[in-house]
């Protein structure tokens, strides 16, 4: 087979999929293509087999190889999977794709706890002729917010093998992982009430004891890159241990954007 179309769905919290690695026949360098659409390919034109019913590839190139023998796909952006939907995935190559043979088309074929990837199918050439169904077979690193996030079993590189191994994170000795990438050092925080718990990450800022001296006030920026950021505690440093009442405003945007000195354009989120 030179594809793999299979779907997957977030459970508890959105899946952002940063990579996917999978094991070509003769592990030669070949060129790949992987192709991404929210929702399920059944209700897509042709069941998914119209290549102009897809988005441009994510990953279009020669992936790199891995000291475990698969080839990794590091996607041109961040796939977000929004909590309790589906995305679909098309994974084609010019080299023989490894897969291990599936019973039953959209069948759950594995559940890593934060989403589930469902029984696909393979192809004789990219979007030509649908062959046996097929589980994916391979690895996907990936992050989740608003779950507390856990290493997972994953699918054997064998063929034969019905066995789900477990493996330490960011560890490609061996099987590929399922298991979260960006793992937070610290313990997950409790639950925020919004159907999972969050997973709590402490940044401090440097030279943190250069501020100046006489500051009463002190306004900032914080833009978020890959992923949605909650901010749940502020820490600041007074000038002595001494009680004192604090505010804290926020706004969404650049304070350079709206009147900043004008306190009836700020949100209260802290008083005392």
């Amino acid at each position: 087979a030179k594809g793999i179309m299979y779907q997957i769905q977030a459970d508890e919290g959105d899946v952002y999929i940063e990579k996917i690695s999978f094991k070509i026949k003769d592990d030669k360098d070949t060129e790949v293509q992987v192709y991404f659409r929210h929702g399920s390919y059944k209700n897509f034109q042709g069941e998914g087999m119209v290549e102009n019913d897809w988005e441009e590839p994510v990953f279009n190139g020669i992936p790199d190889g891995t000291s475990g023998g698969l080839r990794e796909a590091v996607l041109d952006e961040v796939l977000t999977i929004p909590k309790g939907e589906t995305a679909s995935i098309h994974l084609v190559s010019k080299k023989e794709i490894l897969y291990e043979e599936g019973d039953q088309e959209f069948d759950t074929a594995y559940d890593t706890g934060d989403f589930k990837i469902f029984t696909g199918h393979s192809t004789k050439k990219g979007f030509e002729q649908k062959l046996k169904n097929a589980n994916f077979f391979g690895g996907i690193t990936y992050y989740t917010y608003r779950v507390a996030t856990k290493v997972t079993s994953t699918p054997s590189l064998s063929p034969s093998s019905s066995k789900l191994p477990t493996l330490p994170p960011n560890d490609d000795s061996t099987s590929p992982s399922m298991s979260p990438s960006n793992r937070p050092s610290s313990s997950p925080s409790e639950d925020d009430g919004g159907g999972g718990e969050g997973v709590a990450k402490e940044y401090t800022t440097p030279s943190i004891n250069e501020a100046g001296d006489n500051a009463k006030g002190i306004m900032f920026t914080i833009t978020s890159k890959l992923k949605e950021v909650r901010i749940t505690d502020l820490g600041i440093i007074g000038k002595d241990a001494k009680a004192s009442d604090v505010q804290v405003y926020y706004q969404d945007g650049s304070y350079d954007k709206f009147d900043a000195l004008d306190k009836g354009k700020w949100i209260q989120v802290f008083k005392g």
